[in-house]
């Protein structure tokens, strides 16, 4: 039998060995990222695991040579272990050693780049920064609807989609429904000419037209192989009791979702914020999309622990 070539919808197998093996063995370090409410966990093609906090990766998991095999970014680990190879941007994480402290000091430092991060703009035509990146957004939005899935979505066998990556996957009453996710301030939402090696390029409309172009071509070509692929997912997710709002998939969206989430802060509403956002509500005259605006919903004094 033909091995499924890697990154493919077919490369993913619920008999695995990490998935077996996490199921047969639940190591402690296992049950305390499941067992934390502001780790949310996702099952990846070609069989490994990311759990994430806030849109930063804790862990990538996978199972190599008869043993689970734990990475993450060196800017998250290194101080815990300092003898740590400088040139490597992934690091390898002692699960034997991995405790309660271990996952706060990860979360602390991810919290700590989404921070830096947070003081640098998002779009070119940002009027004001915003109280939360869409990352950190994403992030809320997952934790407090297990409806959504899967997350960043990626995909980049297909030459039509052109590396294609979606924000969130959602499942909702036997539905599943690609959903992308933008702040208001980003600037792929407007008309605006773009400049590349100092020769100004015109744009006709807002680039996100052609990104949910290209969302519904990629479903429409892959309607089916979505279909089985995310069975699949469930069918792990559910043999590793990982939480699932709606567990039975019936059929799968034709077109793709986009989600705008307005940060503008309502006392300081000018009239060019309010002008974009009427143009903005013009994008579903151009591609056939299921679109809303929503506010933030967040409170915005919480962040993620700045311990």
């Amino acid at each position: 039998m033909t091995k499924p070539a890697k990154g493919s919808l077919q490369s993913l197998d619920p008999s695995a060995k990490l998935f077996v093996e996490l199921k047969k063995q639940n190591p402690e370090w296992w049950s305390l990222l499941c067992n934390d409410k502001e780790v949310y966990i996702h099952i990846r093609k070609d069989n490994y695991i990311n759990a994430y906090y806030y849109g930063g990766s804790i862990i990538k998991l996978e199972y190599k040579r008869g043993e689970f095999v734990g990475e993450t970014h060196h800017k998250y680990y290194e101080e815990l272990l300092p003898n740590s190879n400088p040139k490597k941007t992934y690091l390898r994480i002692d699960l034997n050693k991995f405790d309660k402290a271990t996952l706060e000091h990860i979360k602390k430092k991810i919290s700590e780049e989404y921070s830096e991060r947070s003081m640098k703009k998002e779009g070119s035509e940002m009027e004001e920064q915003t109280e939360f990146s869409e990352k950190y957004i994403q992030g809320e939005m997952i934790i407090n609807n297990p409806n959504i899935i899967d997350s960043e979505f990626q995909f980049n066998l297909d030459t039509e989609a052109d590396k294609l990556r979606i924000d969130l996957t959602e499942l909702s009453n036997g539905t599943l429904t690609f959903n992308e996710l933008k702040l208001i301030t980003d600037s792929r939402l407007s008309i605006s000419d773009k400049t590349s090696n100092n020769t100004i390029i015109k744009k006709t409309e807002p680039e996100i037209i052609g990104q949910m172009k290209k969302y519904n071509n990629f479903i429409a070509n892959n309607h089916s192989e979505i279909e089985t692929y995310y069975k699949k997912l469930l069918e792990i997710r559910e043999s590793l009791g990982l939480n699932v709002g709606d567990s039975k998939l019936i059929n799968v969206n034709e077109k793709a979702k986009l989600t705008i989430v307005d940060t503008y802060k309502e006392e300081i509403l000018s009239n060019g914020k309010s002008n974009r956002i009427e143009k903005i509500k013009k994008i579903p005259n151009k591609v056939e999309i299921e679109f809303k605006i929503i506010k933030t919903g967040l409170n915005e004094n919480h962040h993620p622990p700045r311990y």
